[in-house]
C-alpha cells in the first residue's frame, strides 16, 4: 500500500481507540462524582471539569475526530471504518490494565476475530484510491444511486423510532440503536465529503481552499448533526431499553454503514475482481461479528444488575 493509505488506516485506529478510551475515562471519571441532581447545573460542571479523569476522557473523545476527519480526507471509507474494531480491542486491553477488568473468552474470540478481520482486509486490498477531488466527492453524492443510498439511511434513523414511539417504545433499545448508527453514519459521510481532495490542491493549500467551498458549511451542520442526533438518539435507547442492546447495535452499523456508503456512493470498488471483493466482505464480517462481541460484552458489564 501507498503511505497515503497507510497513513490514513493508522489515523483511523488511533481516531477510534482514542475515543473509546475516551469514553471509558468518562464513564469512570463520572462515577467518581456526586450525583447531578439536586446539584445544579454549575456546580455538576464545575465537578465534571475538576475531575481530571473525566476531563481527560472528554479532551480524547474530542482530538479524535481531527484524526478521524484526516483518515477520510487521506483514504477510503471501506478502509477507514472497519477501523473502529482496532478502537473496541484497543479498549478491552485498556479496561484490562487500567480498569483491571477481566477479558472474557468470548472476548478474546472478538479480539481475533478484528485482528484477523483487519488483517484479510489490509492483505487483500489490491488498489491504492487515487485521491477524490472535492468535486468529483460531491459530483458521485448527487448520482441517482447515491441519493437513493442516502434516502435509505434518512430512513433507518426516523422510521425505527417511529415505529417504537407508535408502540409505546416497544423495542426501542433496537430502534434507537439502528438509529442513533445511521444518524452517526450520516455524519461520517458528510466528514469524508467535506474533507474529500486532502492534500491535492496545488494553490492555496487543503485548509485554505475548504473554507472557500460552498458546500464546506452545510456538509459541517450535517456533521455536527449527525453525531449530536446519534448522542440523543442512544439515550433514548438507554432509557427506554437495554444498554446491551443499544451498543453492539450502534456499533455495527457505524462500521457496516459507511463501508456500504463507501462503495455504494464513492465506487471504491470499482477496480476490484469478484474474488476479491468476496474475500473484502468475508474480512469484513469477521471484523463485524468481532466489533458486536466486544461491544456487547463491554456493554454487559456496565449494564446494572436485575432486580
Amino acid at each position: 500500500m501507498e503511505p497515503r493509505t497507510l497513513l490514513s488506516i493508522g489515523l483511523a485506529a488511533l481516531a477510534f481507540s482514542l475515543l473509546n478510551v475516551g469514553l471509558a475515562l468518562e464513564k469512570k471519571g463520572a462515577s467518581e462524582v456526586p450525583s447531578i441532581e439536586g446539584a445544579g447545573a454549575l456546580r455538576s460542571l464545575k465537578n465534571f471539569l475538576t475531575n481530571r479523569t473525566w476531563l481527560v476522557g472528554f479532551l480524547l473523545t474530542n482530538v479524535q475526530i481531527v484524526f478521524l476527519w484526516i483518515a477520510l480526507g487521506l483514504g477510503t471509507m471501506s478502509l477507514v471504518a472497519p477501523m473502529a474494531g482496532v478502537g473496541m480491542v484497543v479498549l478491552a486491553a485498556f479496561s484490562h490494565f487500567y480498569l483491571h477488568e477481566t477479558i472474557s473468552r468470548p472476548m478474546a474470540f472478538g479480539i481475533a476475530l478484528v485482528v484477523a478481520g483487519i488483517a484479510i482486509l489490509g492483505a487483500t486490498h489490491p488498489v491504492d484510491p487515487q485521491p477524490l477531488a472535492a468535486a468529483d466527492a460531491l459530483a458521485l453524492a448527487v448520482q441517482p444511486r447515491a441519493l437513493v443510498f442516502l434516502a435509505g439511511m434518512m430512513a433507518l434513523v426516523i422510521l425505527p423510532v417511529l415505529a417504537s414511539v407508535k408502540a409505546s417504545w416497544r423495542a426501542a433499545d433496537v430502534a434507537c440503536g439502528i438509529a442513533s448508527g445511521a444518524a452517526a453514519s450520516l455524519g461520517t459521510i458528510a466528514a469524508r465529503l467535506m474533507m474529500a481532495g486532502l492534500g491535492t490542491d496545488v494553490e492555496g493549500g487543503f485548509f485554505a481552499s475548504m473554507f472557500t467551498r460552498f458546500a464546506t458549511l452545510p456538509l459541517l451542520v450535517l456533521v455536527i448533526g449527525g453525531n449530536a442526533g446519534s448522542m440523543v438518539l442512544q439515550q433514548f435507547g438507554f432509557q427506554k431499553g437495554r444498554a446491551v442492546v443499544v451498543a453492539p447495535i450502534y456499533t455495527v452499523a457505524t462500521v457496516i454503514l459507511p463501508a456500504l456508503a463507501g462503495v455504494a456512493l464513492f465506487q471504491e470498488w470499482a477496480g476490484f475482481d469478484t474474488v476479491t471483493m468476496a474475500v473484502q466482505i468475508g474480512a469484513m464480517v469477521l471484523v463485524l461479528i468481532g466489533t458486536g462481541i466486544l461491544s456487547a460484552f463491554g456493554a454487559s458489564r456496565s449494564a446494572p444488575a436485575a432486580v
